[in-house]
């Protein structure tokens, strides 16, 4: 048993925080390969994963097979403990979060009108409005003819030559610049700029957000407030819109979740459900604000469930390079559009059972291919998000990639599904626990293993000094 940390990305997917200049656009369709994953996320928070749920020692998920008779227990690994333990924030903060685990009614036949599943989530759905500062490009990355056009804008760099102090003509040499009578030369007059941090310097950006407590604390997408200097949440009180200056509590790239707050009291918040028991075939609904439309709802099924690889969220990592991050998500064809960013997904009830957050799409709209965060995984970053103000994973250390047919073969294992070992790290807790290359990961944590990225997923969701026990 031991301690755990570590990671998933593709094509055509659109990140649904609206910019308000250009609504469409167009994404480009890069697929990230799927290969071997290391475990090296360290310094990072979850309390658990969505969907994964404790087992008694020895139980398996249900539907889940039973490991094959070939597998061999591992001696667990003790991880020590973080040596910053502090007493937990989050006993008053989830006191505050309605919850409601039930079965959907009449074993979840279809109802005729959802008029009161959406009278229930909407006075907790939020538009919001983020300023993010603009950056000007890099000279040397600019045409020298296209340069005057963006110092008009952004300054010249360093004080050089710009169309109003001298100018560049057709070679790239310094123009003339006009002289007064006396021979000395005459700077004209500059017009003045805009200073870097007024509203010429800013990109503006439109997503939604869901309360969850009566004071003011709200989830959305990280995407939706990123870098952003300011952001507005439009509340809805009492049938009249109410706008409240909102501060970033924290934030997760790593699973494009983030918690802010507004100074606010006695608001409705969202109930919120458990996404676990989402089937496939389940009626859901999106709100949000698309295309600046706030308080807008459409209505689909659950297509899918643990959608990961998929190259949405991730971040990166300072040498041009890209961490994975970490998907689990819901597909759905309930219409989600730029704007439905951070919106709630809700169930026929009007729980939230998931956070809408991108779409595959070749045109930047909806195409009946939605994803959205299941709520139990959004709920745990949050947890940690208010606690620590970060997210810490467990930590693995090995490298790992899917057991496909081919491999299967060659390492003679008659069945596919699981996570082959490519690499253990010295001193890492898999070393320590006995675990060596080549072997196959088919269990952990009691929950099966059928690919990398569950392994990853589970893995990630663990708490650093916690021990687990792994089958392999």
């Amino acid at each position: 048993m031991f301690n755990i940390p570590c990671v998933t990305t593709s094509e055509n997917h659109a990140l649904l925080k609206e910019p308000l200049k250009n609504p469409t656009p167009k994404h480009s369709m890069k697929t990230q390969p799927r290969l071997c994953i290391a475990f090296t996320c360290a310094g990072m928070l979850a309390s658990g994963l969505p969907g994964v749920h404790a087992q008694q020692p020895g139980a398996l998920p249900p539907g889940a097979l039973p490991p094959p008779a070939s597998t061999k227990p591992v001696a667990p690994p003790t991880l020590m403990p973080p040596a910053d333990s502090k007493e937990p924030l989050t006993a008053d903060f989830s006191a505050k979060i309605l919850r409601d685990p039930s079965l959907l009614p009449n074993n979840g036949q279809l109802q005729m009108s959802y008029a009161t599943v959406v009278e229930k989530i909407l006075p907790s759905v939020v538009t919001i409005h983020s300023s993010t500062p603009i950056k000007a490009p890099d000279v040397d990355q600019i045409p020298p003819q296209l340069r005057p056009f963006f110092y008009r804008f952004f300054g010249a760099p360093g004080g050089g030559p710009d169309p109003f102090g001298g100018g560049m003509n057709e070679d790239d040499e310094p123009a003339p610049a006009p002289r007064r009578r006396g021979g000395q030369p005459q700077q004209p007059q500059r017009p003045q700029q805009p200073a870097p941090d007024d509203d010429a310097h800013q990109s503006q950006g439109v997503g939604s957000g869901m309360i969850i407590t009566p004071d003011g604390y709200i989830i959305t997408n990280n995407h939706v407030v990123a870098d952003a200097k300011k952001i507005d949440v439009d509340v809805d009180v009492n049938g009249s819109s109410k706008t409240y200056r909102a501060t970033v509590i924290g934030t997760d790239p790593l699973t494009d979740v983030a918690l802010i707050k507004i100074d606010a009291t006695g608001l409705t918040p969202a109930t919120l459900g458990d996404s676990s028991k989402l089937r496939v075939g389940d009626i859901v609904l999106a709100a949000g604000a698309p295309m600046e439309l706030s308080r807008s709802v459409t209505q689909g099924i659950v297509s899918a469930l643990g959608r990961s690889n998929e190259g949405i969220v991730g971040k990166g990592n300072g040498r041009g390079g890209r961490v994975q991050g970490y998907e689990d998500f819901i597909q759905t064809d309930a219409s989600i559009n730029p704007g439905n960013s951070g919106g709630p997904l809700v169930d026929a009830m009007g729980r939230v059972v998931g956070i809408s957050t991108a779409i595959l799409s070749r045109t930047g709209m909806n195409a009946g291919i939605g994803f959205a965060i299941p709520i139990n995984m959004a709920l745990h970053i949050v947890e940690d998000l208010l606690d620590d103000g970060a997210v810490q994973r467990g930590f693995l250390g090995v490298q790992i990639t899917d057991l496909d047919g081919a491999l299967a073969e060659r390492l003679g294992f008659k069945e596919q599904g699981g996570a082959v070992v490519m690499m253990v790290g010295a001193e890492s807790p898999a070393e320590k626990a006995g675990i060596q290359l080549e072997d196959i990961i088919v269990s952990i944590n009691n929950q099966r293993v059928d690919s990398s990225s569950r392994l990853r997923l589970i893995v990630s969701g663990t708490k650093p000094g916690s021990q687990i026990p792994i089958d392999v």
